[in-house]
């Protein structure tokens, strides 16, 4: 798979309320998170990546277990 550009502008930060804390890194900085960027002729100018793809790996996550609070 090719690598994507990554010459694409940071979007503005807009969170609701809450007791979130941003941290410092990309969409991939959090354990069991993969990306991809690619051009599939969405922007009119068709000169940068305008499609992305964020995955979570069943690999590293297991859902039963990080949901199971009942013992």
């Amino acid at each position: 798979m090719e690598e994507a550009s990554v010459n694409i502008p940071a979007a503005p930060i807009s969170l609701p309320e809450g007791s979130w804390k941003q941290i410092a890194g990309g969409v991939t900085t959090a354990k069991g998170f993969e990306a991809a960027g690619m051009y599939a002729g969405l922007r009119a100018s068709g000169k940068k990546p305008d499609l992305a793809l964020v995955t979570a790996c069943a690999v590293l996550i297991n859902p039963a277990q990080a949901n199971d609070t009942q013992l």
